[in-house]
């Protein structure tokens, strides 16, 4: 049977059990002294519980399957950030920046097990509020111990996996800033650092229920700041420290460093839109009656956004020197637009997303026009992408919260104890966030990538940069072949006998 099959045949068993109880309850009222009575409303009330606890078992179980999804679609979002940096980088480079983008999957996985999960969720810092079972070293608590102690439907498992998936995209939004000059075993140690310790204490003041900013009403639906602003001001901290690529910024060779396969940046760029869907849309964390109304909502907002994003960059770039089209700069429109709404798609109206994405798109522009002035060079432009738009979400989500034209704020009651709050408290908030998330991802970042220069992980020497990295460091030496060998030998020799 299909899931749609199954999902009728639940919704008519309780339909029909719904009915069955409307007739016991007329019929309870009917025999009112009668001896019956009292058996009859027996009845009644253990079918009444029956219904209540089928209904809690249906939602339970879609919340698993809706999670499990949803995770895989928010991990499926590393194949994007694969095909789009590799793109936007030189030929030479494109297996180093695959390799990092593998290698942050392995990596992020060990460090959210081992700290990153514990530590953003009470194992480390509060062991006796955890938020999820398993948030011990480990995931230790995850599996049960005996078979008398299995939870039901526990959602530990679930919770670990989904909030898996976000932790590395905070870490692969910076592989992209630092291509081409950036060792790979630097990168892996800056992977460790990023999902063990920087981005799991972002998420312990925010997410984690008895998180300071959390109980102060900080809104973020789904991680515009937690996640993409923590990960764009990584990008900077490293395009800075790392320093631009040799020649970046010699006028007769601006050209050498064109993106080299824009059908790749495209590609990736509808995956990552693609999986954004499981990134907001998941982020109801549970489904129910009401999360899928949300998680609608969620859906619209996260297409108008970066749709919006996308056309105001490209007729902004169309009507700048060159006078050109330029795709690629449509693709960062779309993903300024997808950050800028990722933090109120849950509590904005449709037309909000309207303007959110358009000043996204705006704020994409001015921000990677800063770079370029002050060069620095971010070759994916993941800053202005993620760190620019990023903060412009957490803003958005609070001046245009659907509550706000009342006088209140709501933000959303699953995330954050907005009782009592007005628009000052929220901003007061968001503003507080900002602030210690430049302070604390910018000094810790600052200084892992000071120990990676100290120890000679940081830059990659400039002849393997000039001759590309793949030539020096990868079996194959190049990441696509557009000849075969074999023939082209074979017609060598033809035509020596020729």
């Amino acid at each position: 049977m299909t899931a749609a099959g199954l999902l009728a045949q639940m919704m008519e068993m309780e339909t029909s059990m719904s009915a069955r109880i409307m007739d016991l309850e007329h019929a309870h009222r009917a025999l009112g002294g009668h001896e019956d009575h009292e058996l009859l409303g027996e009845m009644l009330h253990n079918l009444t519980e029956l219904v209540a606890l089928n209904q809690t078992d249906n939602e339970e179980a879609m919340s698993h399957a809706w999670l499990i999804i949803c995770g895989a679609l928010v991990m499926f979002m590393h194949a994007g950030f694969s095909m789009l940096e590799a793109g936007c980088c030189r030929a030479g480079f494109a297996q180093s920046v695959l390799a990092k983008n593998l290698l942050n999957c392995c990596v992020s996985t060990l460090g959210w097990l081992v700290l990153g999960f514990p530590l953003a969720y009470g194992g480390v810092l509060w062991s006796d509020v955890c938020e999820y079972d398993g948030c011990g070293f480990f995931a230790s608590g995850l599996t049960p111990q005996s078979a008398d102690s299995v939870v039901a439907y526990s959602m530990g498992p679930l919770n670990w996996f989904f909030q898996w998936a976000f932790c590395m995209t905070s870490a692969t939004i910076v592989s992209g800033a630092v291509a081409e000059r950036l060792q790979i075993g630097g990168y892996c140690v800056f992977c460790l650092v990023m999902t063990s310790i920087i981005y799991p204490v972002v998420v312990s003041w925010t997410w984690y229920s008895k998180g300071f900013l959390y109980e102060w009403g900080y809104m973020d639906f789904a991680g515009s700041g937690i996640v993409h602003l923590t990960g764009g001001i990584g990008a900077l901290i490293g395009t800075i420290m790392v320093k631009p690529r040799t020649g970046r910024w010699d006028a007769d060779k601006a050209d050498d460093f064109a993106p080299h396969d824009v059908p790749m940046i495209v590609l990736g760029t509808i995956i990552l839109w693609f999986g954004w869907y499981g990134f907001n849309c998941g982020s109801t964390l549970s489904m129910s009656k009401h999360k899928g109304y949300v998680a609608g909502i969620v859906a619209v907002n996260t297409t108008i956004a970066p749709a919006f994003g996308g056309m105001v960059v490209t007729f902004i770039r169309r009507n700048q020197e060159p006078y050109k089209w330029m795709t690629t700069e449509t693709c960062g429109g779309i993903l300024a637009g997808l950050v800028s709404i990722t933090a109120g798609c849950g509590n904005v109206h449709p037309w909000a997303s309207v303007v959110i994405g358009s000043v996204g798109g705006v704020l994409y522009v001015l921000a990677a026009d800063t770079l370029v002035k002050y060069k620095v060079d971010d070759p994916v432009q993941a800053f202005p992408v993620h760190g620019a738009c990023g903060m412009w979400g957490v803003f958005a989500a609070v001046l245009f919260d659907w509550g706000v034209p009342y006088g209140a704020f709501n933000g959303w009651e699953a995330h954050n104890p907005t009782d009592g709050m007005g628009i000052g408290d929220a901003f007061t908030a968001a503003i507080t966030f900002l602030a210690l998330n430049f302070v604390w991802t910018g000094s810790t970042l600052a200084l892992t990538f000071s120990a990676l220069r100290a120890a000679n992980l940081l830059r990659m020497p400039v002849q393997a940069e000039l001759d590309g990295f793949d030539e020096h460091e990868f079996s194959p030496k190049q990441a696509r072949v557009t000849y075969s060998p074999r023939l082209s030998v074979q017609n060598k020799g033809e035509g020596a006998q020729q």
